[in-house]
């Protein structure tokens, strides 16, 4: 049983080191484009005319929902226009899905990682915050606004090997606790878990949010066939051991 137990659980530590890795990979290169429009405000001194060309480069993945500039947290300009025309004048610092993130950012400058959460041009998606801070003409810091990369959602982590965690004999789900509503919320799964007993817990950090994903084997070890009939063979050797013994001592 310990044996069996204790390679349960270094496959399932492997399991969620690989999910937590690729996780963490999808979403640094398409959050890391906020670096990008952040860079270009820099340039420009706060301008974002002449961004197009360059917007397109980021929107190449057909999960990109948009990039934005929001000056003062107010959404100016979008990428592309067709279909986030309803994200224009959007109060990224007003009450709103994905907007406490936002605000942190803000608070603490520094990029953020919200959702997923519906958005209000339809769907739902995940998104990075990042707050821009500029410099004046006397050098002091100010703040610019916000930048921000939206993501469809699931599509952006249609390549996750969740999916194939049943295949290899475990289940397992991904999940975070909405701020908005302060429940769980199911990002991805792969049929439902066991028992909570069984459960392992890994928690994942991802650009100041936290996800967990949860593993348990599909099968208890002490629910398999095979195990029985291990346990089987063992009662009858110890048995027949037993009747050798006694025909000895005769």
């Amino acid at each position: 049983q310990y044996n069996v137990s204790q390679q349960e659980h270094e496959r399932m530590d492997y399991i969620a080191k690989t999910l937590s890795s690729e996780t963490y990979e999808i979403m640094l290169s398409q959050l890391s484009k906020t670096r990008v429009l952040e860079a270009y405000l820099m340039k420009t001194g706060g301008s974002y005319e002449g961004f197009d060309d360059i917007a397109q480069i980021l929107l190449e993945e057909d999960y990109v929902r948009n990039v934005l500039f929001a000056p003062n947290g107010i959404v100016e300009k979008v990428y592309p226009l067709a279909g986030n025309e309803s994200v224009l004048g959007l109060d990224m610092s007003a009450s709103g899905a994905g907007n406490k993130e936002t605000q942190a950012a803000i608070s603490k400058g520094e990029l953020y990682m919200a959702g997923p959460f519906e958005l209000i041009q339809g769907g739902l998606g995940i998104a990075g915050r990042l707050p821009v801070f500029l410099k004046d003409g006397f050098g002091r810091s100010y703040f610019w606004g916000i930048v921000s990369v939206t993501l469809d959602y699931p599509a952006v982590l249609e390549t996750s090997s969740m999916a194939s965690l049943e295949s290899q004999g475990f289940r397992g789900r991904m999940w975070r606790v909405n701020p908005d509503t302060a429940e769980e919320q199911t990002i991805l799964r792969t049929g439902t878990l066991p028992q909570k007993s069984l459960e392992r817990d890994y928690e994942l950090d991802l650009f100041n949010s936290t996800w967990t994903i949860s593993l348990a084997p599909a099968v208890p070890w002490y629910g398999r066939l095979s195990c029985w009939l291990c346990v089987g063979a063992s009662l009858l050797l110890s048995l027949l051991a037993g009747i050798f013994v006694y025909g000895v001592d005769k």
